[in-house]
């Protein structure tokens, strides 16, 4: 089974890259739209779902959090507070499945999203 992230906002080609070098491609990475996204999570066509804009609040995941709930999702940085594993860890094993970050942590968020997915779902 591969595990699928879809991804949606500012930088998705970068967040594709990363998804598939930081899992040696045992994770896909798919190009989704912000609400598309969310309705094939909740319906079991995605595992997960990560959104990007500047500031990492608002679009990151405002039309995510209107089709799962807030208790599915969750911010793993905004632009003045960067992503830290040990929060991301807490929210996966939590049961969050859709994440929104920051466009200028994309390339430190990423590899920490997956290196947590692949723990949880062991995959490494």
């Amino acid at each position: 089974m591969t595990i699928k992230i879809g991804v949606f906002g500012q930088g998705m080609p970068q967040m594709i890259r990363l998804i598939k070098e930081r899992s040696g491609g045992r994770i896909e990475g798919v190009a989704v739209g912000d609400v598309d996204g969310a309705v094939a999570l909740r319906d079991g066509k995605l595992d997960y779902l990560v959104g990007v804009c500047y500031s990492g609040a608002g679009s990151a995941l405002g039309g995510v959090i209107a089709v799962l709930g807030r208790e599915k999702t969750g911010y793993v940085s905004f632009i003045s507070f960067p992503p830290k594993e040990e929060k991301v860890r807490r929210m996966v094993m939590e049961g969050k499945v859709a994440f929104g970050l920051a466009r200028e942590h994309i390339e430190k968020a990423i590899p920490m999203v997956v290196k947590v997915i692949m723990e949880k779902e062991k995959l490494g």
